[in-house]
């Protein structure tokens, strides 16, 4: 008897009693220990007697007629007993022994004691064999999730378990001792069934392919066609020696089994025992799959939890010593083997619980048709599965976001009348790394490589949902679009734009699966193409709806953003991922949308330098994108737009960090890019007009730099950023008048009250300048941007600016300068209401406080034509400005301002030797702002009429030309605004003189829509003449002429002179009047001249009868048509009591010219048939002759 005490195991106590530790079989046998692995402090153990040692063992010829029955029954005296020898000789088939061949006859204990097993050679092992351990079933498809009927199936092989026996081995000769024994074994297998990966080299054998397993080594079909094996080292088994009965019930006993354990050594690696709870040892490896070519195994003919591919891949994964390591030639991978939680072999089939993740992102591409697993898990009781997943690497195309493609099949009871459990698998995918960032990824660039963030408008994309719904069937193999339902699935993906704005969209993505080389990846493309792409109506499938995109990082907010409706993605695949870039985009360019008020969205690639380098010092205007097809800043069809007197439309050909809208996208160093700006770059289809008249480039100078191109840019600021800019753009904006003022009060032709007016507005400029100069800006400005936030200097700074408001509404500032400076100091005036109220805080923390798009432009300017300027400028740096603004605050709507101003100039109408007029203007200055009327600004600074028209030069020594800034009218109407004055003068009366009804007028006319700028003046009007009579001799008349830069418009006179006498003799009274006048209308290039003589005489007879004759003589030249017409009318009226009549008679005749009349040719019909009917008139006439 033995007490066992803590720390004792079986193996300890036999070689205490018997010197050899192997003979604990006879210790657990006797006492009957079902788990000889588990003894406890206390127990108190028979000890049975040490056996005797059997004697060597013998060796036997076979004589023809033998038998292995009558074999044992010579040695052992028992037929039965030939087992033992078909054992020690590895006899498969004991019926089958050949004559002559020489067999080993262990012996056996001497007769009177207890039969044992005793390993007599070196190569003696144990071979248990199992029947089929699993049973490959069919699973339905989920969705649509429905079985009905049998489930196919089959079963696996049998499998066996090989236990190498140690020569000398002894063990009781029953059941108990040999399941006792087994234990202590350890296992005989393939050589590819090494422990899991050590600091130890792999023997010379188990660096082959895998290969089907030898008769005496380990074999475990489970599952289905996939053979298993325990490791050599650690792997072992344990199990019950007898039958476990319940407790209480001896009639009920526990089905046998044996379970996969780790065999435990001591530090001089002496076994020790069996541990059943060592998970990380407790390993197997799939050493062979019967679906290997040349296997002959059939196809099932269904689906099940696992495919061919699929374990050949656990076999290449578990167990192939060739893995290649993909990162470096001739390296290999050490394969990851199964680990094993639970591991039972039965009669009844195996429990089955196992799992594995390798790292994959190392194996090098396998073979056609082959796939690579990112993991598996198996579920399985009696030999049936009830969880298996399988895991297959992929990435969504073209975004790269990394996942795995889950294949799970579970057994769940169908619902409905057959409620059987059935085996169902479904196909999601799990997102692995839904946030994808592309700051590391490179792109291939024509020879070279480049950052991916120069074609894409993201940084990061991120792809939900995580986990996809159940999928369609689908061929994992290669790449494909996921269904659900028959559609396509739409995932939605999120942007993280270079402005770190999320912008959401949805669409369809490929599946690619990872890592098999590019006769997979190289795939993904065409699928993207025509099973995503060509399936979508508008060939665009990422639709954005208008969402605002930063396509590349801003220098100041809004500057690289626009409103994009659709996007057009491609990806650089390769085996582990893909890299996504913007082939095409559908934007909506802010500026050009909202100051062209109408337009689709535009087409825009990624520009050259900037795909391949992103920003830099080469492309000093910072080009982004090009467009397609270029665009038009077209701001004809309205003042409201253009600034009245110019319709700057301009070509738009590539966006501009800097610039925004340009027209110049050649990348040459003498264009934009090399910061010189080349006006005739930027001309669109159709030409701006300055004065509706003059192409608006063929004033701009091309020496301008590259501070002279027109500036598109879009600007969203929080409150911080938009008080710092909108406070320098004011300090710029008054310093920029201060220089114009002081340019003005030193022209030298200017009226003496301009020039005081000059001066008073420079003083006030420069006082303001210095005024905004002492705020504490930089003090606020890091206030609000500490943390906490304070506002301690807003109110400071806030009364700074509000001193300045005395300019802004002096009446004679130039309405395009109030422009420049209103904008600014509202944009700062409303930025500090927000800082200094009680939310500043919470203001603070708003992305955006406005949205502002601005187009500006101050080009240098020249003369036009270049001989006989009709445009002739003073100033040439600042003679021509155009700004417009469109602000939007956050909760508020679009609020425009456009201002443009042409100073310092003058126009020379009908230039050279027939030159008529010369105005010289100080400005012509229009501005429109949302809520407020139309300001025309217009400073004469001189006039001089020339040539024909010098005669009327008299009357500009009297005409107030600078009397209306801001001037006594301005009328508005649809099309135009005219600013003007009308001044009526007393009569004058001298004696016999009398000159009464004098008027002079003058005014200016800017369009609407596109017509000429106009000047006008007057002395007297058609309708109100002047009159002018000496005694009885009296006449009149008036003088009206308009002018463009064109020419003349209009001049219109009439000039009329005559007599009269009259004689009342109280019954009777007549009078008769001579008139004699001309006048001349000259419009365009039609006029008219008319010379006439009128009389008239009339007499009356006791006011009951009259009568009156009238005599009027017109003789009329139309410059057009050449034709000088007289008219000659006579006129009589006649009238007494009640009754009166009238009778006139009128000749005219046409004394000369033809011109203008129409040919016979001319009044023939066109369409066919018109020589018929020519022929058909000339015969009507009597022509004879041949």
């Amino acid at each position: 008897m033995h007490k066992v005490v803590s720390g004792e195991t079986l193996w300890a106590i036999a070689e205490k009693y018997y010197g050899e530790g192997n003979l604990f079989t006879l210790i657990a046998a006797a006492n009957k220990l079902p788990n000889a692995n588990l003894i406890r402090p206390g127990d108190v153990l028979i000890i049975p007697p040490k056996p005797t040692s059997p004697g060597p063992p013998d060796t036997y010829t076979v004589a023809p007629g033998d038998k292995l029955w009558d074999i044992a029954k010579r040695f052992y005296g028992d037929g039965n007993k030939y087992s033992i020898i078909a054992n020690a000789n590895h006899i498969a088939d004991p019926d089958l022994i050949l004559p002559g061949q020489q067999l080993i006859i262990p012996r056996l204990n001497r007769p009177g004691s207890q039969a044992h097993l005793v390993a007599v050679t070196d190569d003696a092992h144990i071979v248990v064999r199992f029947g089929s351990q699993h049973v490959f079933e069919q699973a339905w498809p989920d969705p649509p999730g429905t079985a009905t009927g049998t489930a196919q199936s089959r079963a696996a092989n049998e499998s066996r378990v090989v236990f190498a026996v140690p020569k000398g081995t002894t063990m009781a000769f029953t059941v108990p001792g040999v399941l006792a024994g087994l234990t202590q074994l350890r296992l005989r297998v393939s050589p590819l069934a090494v422990p899991r990966a050590e600091d130890t080299r792999r023997p010379p054998d188990a660096q082959g392919p895998p290969t089907p397993p030898k008769g005496d080594q380990t074999a475990i079909e489970a599952p289905y066609r996939l053979v298993v094996s325990p490791d050599e080292r650690y792997g072992g088994f344990a199990h019950s020696a007898d039958a476990a009965e319940a407790p209480g019930d001896p009639s009920r006993v526990e089905l046998w089994h044996t379970r996969l354990a780790v065999r435990m050594f001591d530090s001089q690696d002496r076994f020790v025992g069996i541990d059943e709870r060592d998970n990380t040892r407790r390993t197997v490896r799939a050493i062979w799959s019967r679906d290997e070519n040349g296997s002959g195994a059939p196809a099932t003919g269904f689906e099940g939890s696992l495919n061919p591919a699929d374990r050949r891949a656990i076999v290449r994964q578990t167990a192939d010593p060739r893995l290649e390591d993909r990162n470096q030639s001739g390296k290999l991978i050490e394969p990851n083997p199964l680990t094993v939680d639970r591991f039972y072999l039965s009669s009844l089939g195996a429990w089955i619980d196992w799992r594995a993740a390798w790292e994959w992102q190392r194996y090098k591409p396998p073979g056609a048709g082959e796939k690579i697993l990112s993991a598996y898990r198996h579920l399985a009781t009696l030999g049936r599965d009830h969880y298996v997943r399988v895991e297959i690497p992929i990435y969504l195309y073209p975004f790269g976001q990394f996942g795995t493609l889950v294949k799970l099949t579970e057994r769940r009871i169908n619902l409905g009348e057959d409620e059987a459990a059935y085996l169902f698998t479904r196909k999601f995918i799990v997102l692995r790394q839904p946030l994808r960032e592309y700051s590391e990824d490179l792109l291939q660039v024509g020879n070279v490589k480049a950052s991916a963030l120069y074609q894409l408008p993201f940084t990061a994309t991120l792809v939900d949902p995580i986990v996809s719904p159940n999928l369609d069937s689908a061929d994992e193999s290669k790449p494909f679009v996921p269904h659900v339902g028959g559609k396509p699935y739409r995932w939605k993906v999120t942007g993280i734009d270079h402005a770190k704005r999320r912008v959401s969209m949805m669409t369809a993505l490929v599946v690619v699966p990872a890592g098999l080389g590019p006769e997979v990846y190289g795939k993904a493309q065409k699928t993207w193409f025509d099973d995503v792409m060509n399936n979508t109506a508008d060939k665009h499938p990422i639709d954005l709806n208008g969402a605002e995109v930063a396509f590349a990082p801003s220098d100041n907010a809004g500057d690289t953003t626009m409103r994009v409706q659709g996007m057009e993605f491609h990806g650089e695949a390769y085996d582990h991922g893909c890299t996504p870039w913007l082939f095409k985009a559908q934007v909506a360019i802010p500026a050009l949308a909202t100051l062209n008020k109408v337009g689709g969205p535009v087409a825009v690639k990624w520009a050259g330098k900037y795909r391949s380098g992103g920003f830099n010092s080469a492309d000093k205007a910072e080009i982004f994108l090009t467009l397609d097809n270029e665009a038009k800043l077209d701001f004809a069809g309205g003042s409201d737009r253009g600034g009245g007197f110019v319709e700057p439309t301009i070509s738009v050909k590539g966006i501009s960090r800097v610039l925004g809208g340009v027209g110049d996208t050649t990348g040459s160093p003498t264009g934009i890019a090399g910061g010189h700006f080349d006006p005739d770059l930027f001309k669109g289809t159709a030409l701006p007009k300055l004065f509706g008249l003059i192409n608006l480039f063929d004033i701009i100078a091309k020496d301008g730099g590259f501070e002279r191109a027109p500036r598109l840019i879009a600007e969203q600021f929080g409150l911080v950023k938009t008080i710092d800019t909108a406070w320098r753009r004011l300090i710029d904006a008054l310093t920029q008048a201060r220089e114009i003022f002081d340019s003005d009060r030193k022209i030298p032709d200017a009226p003496a009250g301009a020039k005081l007016r000059a001066d008073a507005l420079y003083n006030s400029a420069n006082s303001a300048i210095n005024n905004l100069a002492q705020a504490p800006l930089q003090q606020l400005l890091a206030g609000l941007s500490a943390t906490p936030p304070s506002n301690a200097h807003a109110t400071e700074v806030a009364n700074r600016l509000t001193n300045m408001s005395a300019l802004l509404t002096d009446p004679f500032l130039p309405a395009f300068l109030r422009a420049q400076l209103q904008r600014p100091y509202d944009a700062t005036n409303a930025a500090l209401t927000t800082a200094r109220g009680t939310d500043f805080a919470k203001a603070l923390r708003a992305a955006v406080e406005n949205n502002v798009v601005r187009y500006e432009w101050s080009p240098t300017i020249k003369g036009w034509p270049d001989a006989d300027h009709i445009f002739h400028p003073n100033d040439v740096k600042r003679g021509l400005n155009i700004a417009v603004e469109v602000r939007t605050a956050k909760d508020g709507r679009p609020q425009s301002d456009v201002s443009a101003q042409l100073r310092d100039f003058e126009l020379r109408l009908l230039p050279g030797q027939t030159e008529l007029l010369r105005i010289k203007f100080g400005r012509i200055g229009f501005r429109m702002a949302t809520g407020g009327k139309p300001e025309v600004d217009v400073q004469f600074n001189g006039m001089e009429f020339l040539g024909v028209l010098g005669f009327i030069e008299k009357l500009r020594q009297i005409i107030p030309f600078d009397g209306f800034s801001d001037p006594p009218y301005v009328d508005v109407d649809t099309g135009s605004v005219t600013a003007g004055f009308d001044l009526a003068l007393p009569s004058v009366a001298i004696g016999v003189f009398s000159l009464e009804n004098i008027a002079l007028g003058a005014d200016c006319r800017v369009p609407f829509l596109g017509e000429a700028v106009t000047v006008g003046f007057y002395f007297c009007t058609k309708e109100a003449p002047f009159r002018l009579t000496v005694m009885a001799i009296g006449g009149g008349g008036w003088v009206g002429i308009r002018l463009s830069p064109d020419g003349l418009v209009l001049l219109e006179m009439g000039l009329e002179a005559g007599a009269s006498l009259s004689v009342d003799l109280g019954v009777a009274s007549g009078s008769v009047s001579v008139m004699v006048g001309v006048y001349l209308r000259l419009e365009d290039k039609i006029g008219q001249l008319t010379g006439y003589f009128r009389i008239r005489g009339e007499v009356e007879v006791l006011g009951i009868a009259s009568a009156s004759i009238t005599l009027e003589l017109s003789l009329t030249y139309h410059f057009q048509s050449g034709k000088l017409i007289g008219r000659a009318s006579l006129q009589v009226e006649i009238e007494v009591a009640f009754f009166s009549a009238s009778v006139e008679i009128t000749c005219e005749r046409k004394l000369a010219g033809s011109r203008g009349d129409p040919t016979l040719r001319d009044i023939m019909p066109p369409e066919d048939g018109g020589q018929t009917m020519w022929n058909k008139y000339f015969d009507s006439f009597a022509i004879a002759g041949d």
